[in-house]
């Protein structure tokens, strides 16, 4: 080997060695280039979220505001509807009172009535019940004789056809 072929090598490998400093800087300029807008992205979003945090947080207190005016809204409708629910208990409560006091006195004479019903149908049930239990006790009897007749008659009418 002469002394051009090893000057050709060492340029051959330095020149690779450039090539790969080159790519290795290039690749190191990238990473850097993706790093610093990665960074740049994430302040963007870390704003944006701030942003949508305080505007979070107003929507927030307006609703708050918002339902502790209906709230106290709701509770000087409900003392009102109170009030006047009171007072037509109130009413209601005397018309009751009056309906009663009316009522009562028909219901107590309907009542009487009804039981004066009740105790006529008991006694008629009664009489019913004792002339039913006196017809069983005559037909008890009439048949009692008649199976007491029977046999004799029986007997009667086997003597006069028999031997007579």
């Amino acid at each position: 080997m002469n002394l051009s072929q090893i000057e050709q090598e060492k340029r051959k490998e330095l020149i690779e060695m450039l090539k790969a400093e080159k790519k290795e800087k290039i690749h190191s300029d990238l990473l850097e280039l993706e790093n610093v807008e990665l960074k740049q992205t994430l302040e963007n979003f870390t704003r944006d979220i701030q942003q949508f945090k305080e505007s979070v947080k107003c929507i927030v207190n307006e609703n708050t505001k918002m339902i502790d005016n209906r709230i106290e809204k709701l509770s000087e409708l409900n003392d009102s509807l109170k009030t006047e629910i009171g007072k037509e208990l109130e009413n209601m409560k005397d018309d009751i009172h009056t309906f009663l006091v009316k009522n009562l006195a028909k219901i107590g004479e309907m009542s009487n009535d009804y039981i004066e019903e009740v105790e006529k149908l008991k006694q008629e049930a009664r009489t019913r019940y004792k002339g039913f239990y006196g017809r069983k006790k005559a037909i008890d009897i009439l048949i009692i004789i008649n199976l007491s007749i029977t046999p004799l008659l029986a007997l009667i009418i086997a003597y006069m056809v028999f031997l007579k």
